[in-house]
């Protein structure tokens, strides 16, 4: 599996400084611009490195990008982003996307990104999580499909990894996630399917139009499959949907 990368970060602006591929205009200002944090950063505010998940408008290729708060800028709320860049058939296919959130981490923030050939292996065991479980499981396979903010969730990474693990190859190939954002994500005006947002920043989602769910409680389920389900994608150490028969 080739997996191109581009690394943003500041120079005069926030802005592409090195790269592998050469993206369609659309797709590439839309790299540029996921690329930087969403939401304002206060001076002396600091988060742990985030993810950024999401297909290209061509439908080329899925990005996976790992994003670090850049202390060394000449200015606050600064950062830097290396975005793995991978073809759609292989995206759908890959067995553990949790190892391109690895080679992103290991890649770090600073060097300049270079053109990569993963071997096709098996997925490591994931741990299970704990968390706003039921309640983000029916909000997102068993009730009406609108976007999801999950404010103060303790693993968000953990979390977001086990689903993209899990969802069909037709939902994962448009299924959009940040496990950061000060403030609502969006492409083509379409709110991200999945956000996670510290608690400080639920009023800048006071225009949200999806669901709100608050990530240090959880819920009781209030549909038959739901622990079935919750089971399956966040306790798992292999989580997987295709082998239910509780979807039809």
């Amino acid at each position: 599996m080739i997996v191109d990368q581009q690394l943003h970060g500041y120079r005069n602006g926030h802005e592409l400084l090195s790269g592998t591929i050469r993206l369609p205009a659309r797709d590439q200002d839309l790299v540029d611009r996921l690329s930087d944090i969403a939401g304002p950063i206060g001076p002396g505010e600091k988060f742990a490195p985030y993810l950024t998940c999401y297909p290209l408008p061509s439908g080329s290729h899925y990005i996976v990008a790992r994003t670090w708060l850049d202390l060394t800028a000449p200015r606050a709320g600064c950062v830097r982003t290396r975005s793995l860049i991978v073809a759609m058939s292989d995206w759908t296919g890959l067995a553990g996307p949790a190892s391109l959130a690895r080679v992103a981490t290991e890649a770090g923030p600073t060097d300049p990104g270079r053109q990569l050939m993963l071997e096709p292996s098996l997925a490591p065991p994931l741990p299970p999580v704990e968390g706003p479980g039921v309640e983000l499981i029916e909000a997102l396979f068993l009730e009406d499909s609108v976007p999801v903010a999950v404010f103060g969730a303790p693993a968000p990474e953990l979390l977001a990894l086990r689903f993209l693990t899990a969802i069909w190859p037709s939902m994962r190939r448009r299924f959009t996630v940040s496990t950061f954002c000060n403030s609502p994500r969006t492409i083509a005006k379409r709110s991200f399917d999945l956000v996670f947002a510290p608690v400080s920043a639920r009023s800048r989602f006071s225009d949200w139009k999806g669901r709100r769910i608050d990530g240090t409680r959880k819920s009781a389920s209030r549909h038959p499959w739901s622990a079935r389900i919750e089971t399956e994608v966040l306790r798992a150490p292999h989580p997987s949907l295709l082998g239910l028969d509780v979807f039809g």
